[in-house]
């Protein structure tokens, strides 16, 4: 019989068997017991169970198998009389290299950039390599690259070659832009459509092999320690329908207050001193953390006089 050629994976449960049966197996004439005999023709550190190399079938459990290797087996089908003529089947099988697995921690998450924001790193540490785990990074190389999409760029270049082979990428955060493109997004949570996220991407490869696999992480920013007031428009009180109240509070609380959206009701805020003068800056500009138009508005609080 022609011989047969097996690829798999040393974290494989192998299994090789035949079809083979004896020849003249179909005459009426010969009867009998069939005899197999598996021989490991050529494969290093490996050995046919005794209890299997007179069956249809060897096993071998998971991680048995030595990667990069072609183990021949040979098995001798007959039956059991004398001078019974016998069939021959050779089975290579290879075992073929994995490309590593890439592990990822500190992903997908927001990150301040504000002035008192702190180091940001992605972490690739426990990458390893999949056939040999226990081997963790030692025979892995690694290699970090980031992307915006769209017409943004990352201008990041001197923290991806600091951290080329590091299993770590570490970033002044507060060098990062606003994901989001607005300073008056900026203090949302919430993830937008439209959003351009820092995607940080690393790539490991197995340096015998050349085998690569990656793996990516967004992150957003905003500007979170920022001193800020927010002022709402509570919609759904009691008293809803007569009157409407204004109130302030921490962005931490906003969470918590149910705003009702209407798109038949519009908004515009502005800001005047008790004395009924219009105060000293414009709500279109560098205070306003969110549209003036807005039912809920967000200014930043360093732009207010003290008293």
């Amino acid at each position: 019989a022609a011989p047969k050629t097996l690829s798999v994976f040393r974290t494989d449960e192998v299994v090789v068997g035949t079809i083979l049966t004896p020849e003249e197996s179909t005459s009426s004439c010969v009867t009998g017991n069939v005899i197999y005999d598996w021989q490991l023709t050529s494969g290093q550190s490996l050995t046919i169970d005794s209890n299997e190399a007179s069956t249809s079938a060897i096993s071998f459990a998971p991680n048995t198998l030595l990667v990069g290797e072609t183990y021949i087996f040979q098995l001798t089908v007959r039956y059991d009389i004398t001078n019974a003529p016998s069939s021959v089947q050779t089975t290579e099988v290879f075992v073929a290299w994995q490309p590593p697995t890439v592990v990822l921690l500190n992903c997908d998450r927001v990150v301040d950039i504000g002035p008192n924001a702190g180091i940001l790193e992605i972490d690739a540490s426990n990458t390893f390599d999949t056939d040999y785990p226990s081997n963790g990074l030692t025979e892995i190389s690694l290699s970090w690259s980031c992307d915006r999409g769209g017409a943004a760029n990352c201008q990041i270049d001197t923290f991806l070659q600091l951290a080329d082979q590091q299993a770590s990428l570490t970033i002044n955060a507060n060098i990062l832009d606003f994901t989001n493109g607005s300073v008056a997004d900026g203090l949302s949570l919430e993830r937008g459509f439209a959003e351009l996220p820092y995607t940080f991407t690393v790539t490991a490869t197995q340096v015998l092999t050349g085998g690569s696999s990656s793996a990516s992480c967004d992150i957003w920013t905003r500007k979170l320690d920022i001193d800020i007031v927010v002022l709402f428009i509570d919609t759904e009180g009691p008293d809803s329908q007569n009157s409407v109240s204004f109130a302030a509070t921490s962005p931490s609380d906003v969470a918590s207050v149910n705003l009702l959206a209407s798109s038949i009701v519009s908004y515009q805020w502005d800001c005047k001193l008790p004395e009924g003068t219009d105060c000293s800056f414009d709500l279109s500009g560098a205070i306003a953390r969110s549209p003036s138009t807005s039912q809920t508005f967000i200014i930043d609080s360093s732009f207010l006089t003290r008293g």
